[in-house]
């Protein structure tokens, strides 16, 4: 890409440090792998047609919801894509439930620290 005047120096840069960012990277080679498109996954986790090219192209910072619903729809775990960590599908499934329900955090953090000590 040829960059020319001050904006687009400026439109350089900010491209420069979406591309950087680890997980996006993760997501979009995820994506690639898939052989999904970036419109049919949007579409397929809920979002308008053009969210993920947002995310991943234009810097749009995703919610957690929308980044779970994408996610799920490519399907990758997570964890992958924000911290570069496989995990297990009960992992997965344990984070969802602390998301759901704050509530039993508290329980669980009872339980870990119980066991720890053991």
């Amino acid at each position: 890409m040829i960059y020319r005047g001050r904006a687009s120096a400026l439109q350089a840069c900010h491209d420069v440090a979406v591309m950087s960012e680890p997980w996006r990277q993760r997501l979009r080679d995820t994506l690639e792998r898939s052989g999904k498109s970036m419109r049919a996954v949007s579409l397929a986790s809920g979002a308008a047609a053009g969210y993920l090219h947002g995310v991943l192209e234009g810097g749009k910072e995703p919610t957690v919801d929308k980044l779970l619903a994408v996610c799920d729809s490519i399907p990758v775990s997570p964890l992958w894509v924000i911290l570069g960590i496989d995990a297990e599908p009960d992992d997965v499934a344990i984070l969802r439930a602390l998301h759901e329900k704050p509530d039993a955090r508290q329980g669980i953090l009872t339980i870990l620290a119980a066991t720890a000590k053991a």
